[in-house]
């Protein structure tokens, strides 16, 4: 099961889908290290730490 993470919240783009989990795969179609939001980061370095 993919569960969505992340979606477009404003323009033309509204609704797409940006950012995905399955399982131990996570996908984004933007690249987080250049935005300046630690979001994504900080999302992947807790599922690392989790049992």
């Amino acid at each position: 099961e993919v569960q969505v993470l992340a979606r477009v919240e404003t323009g033309p783009a509204t609704g797409r889908i940006v950012a995905v989990r399955q399982g131990p795969l996570l996908a984004t179609s933007f690249h987080p290290e250049v935005t300046g939001d630690h979001r994504i980061h900080r999302y992947f370095v807790d599922l690392v730490r989790s049992p």
